[in-house]
């Protein structure tokens, strides 16, 4: 959770795991068929600030911390819920850059789940926005709006790397080191961050190439 960055406001951020696959009813929704059905028929639908909470573990949790976070209003306090996604540092794609360097690049899980991120100059520049803006309040997606499903995206870190993106990394191996996480990799929402944008902001970079490229250019010289 961020808290007060200038008088007035509190920002408090929670991940995109709110808007994760939510528990359906019904037998056809039980177990890991009805997880593959839920995915199918929910990830091509825009994902705005309006959408309801994720019924798992990760949209509860970011709900409570939301709800945590809104208490400041009884005492005047703006609060905007800045609801990111990936973050795209050079930190944070460093693992996936070396295996693409290796020759071993790809997606992770299925190839149709959708990657909500945004370039960290754009993360910055939207809080930045927020604070200055009185009339932003409570929740705002930060993703940026050209969203790219798990193969586009490797494949975008392919070109600006030079290397191929070929070599998927299959669910049940993410799942081993990553737990309950892998859902929201493999599972990732097409977000959409309508607030932010109607509100005037401009991105920087709207599009994954050029984002990615952005960043990899930030690296270190060896």
């Amino acid at each position: 959770m961020r808290r007060k960055a200038g008088r007035g406001s509190l920002l408090s951020a929670t991940w995109f795991q709110r808007w994760t696959a939510s528990t359906a009813s019904g037998d056809a929704d039980r177990g890991i068929l009805g997880r593959l059905l839920r995915l199918r028929r929910h990830s091509d639908s825009p994902v705005d600030e309006s959408a309801a909470v994720g019924l798992d573990w990760w949209g509860t949790d970011s709900a409570t911390i939301e709800q945590a976070a809104l208490a400041a209003r009884q005492h005047g306090v703006r609060t905007v819920l800045l609801r990111t996604g990936c973050a795209l540092t050079p930190a944070s794609l460093a693992s996936e850059v070396a295996q693409f360097r290796r020759r071993l690049g790809g997606w992770i899980g299925t190839e149709q789940g959708w990657t909500p991120c945004i370039d960290i100059a754009d993360e910055v520049g939207i809080i930045t926005f927020a604070l200055q803006r009185p009339d932003l309040d409570g929740p705002a997606n930060l993703t940026a709006p050209g969203a790219v499903r798990a193969r586009h995206f490797a494949r975008a870190l392919g070109n600006v790397l030079g290397h191929a993106a070929w070599l998927p990394v299959p669910t049940p191996f993410v799942r081993m080191g990553l737990g309950a996480a892998t859902d929201i990799i493999v599972g990732g929402k097409r977000i959409e961050p309508a607030k932010i944008t109607a509100a005037g902001y401009q991105f920087r970079f709207p599009d994954v190439e050029p984002a990615l490229r952005h960043i990899i250019d930030q690296e270190p010289a060896t």
